[in-house]
């Protein structure tokens, strides 16, 4: 593993327009995925086979979104997901 990547995440840039946005956020939720996680299991998939096996295991998801935070009462939910699962109960 190159020495710039760690165990641990970190962000990245990455330039689209807002409909693709909406689009992956919507395919990401009906498979009950984050977007992190959706892209990456597309990424390796679109590898080949003998540089995708060599890859670490990806970390387990954290703790679970909440809708709600107990403490605050504001909404956890970002606002993709949100906008994903609204379109999706309209259609």
């Amino acid at each position: 593993m190159p020495a710039e990547y760690s165990s641990n995440s970190s962000p990245k840039n990455l330039s689209m327009p807002p409909d693709w946005w909406d689009a992956f956020a919507e395919a990401a939720a009906t498979e009950n995925k984050s977007l992190s996680e959706w892209f990456g299991d597309l990424g390796k998939e679109a590898l080949p086979k003998r540089i995708a096996n060599k890859l670490s295991e990806r970390n387990p998801r954290r703790r679970p979104i909440k809708e709600f935070d107990r403490k605050t009462g504001l909404s956890t939910v970002p606002r993709y997901i949100k906008a994903a699962l609204k379109k999706r109960q309209s259609l």
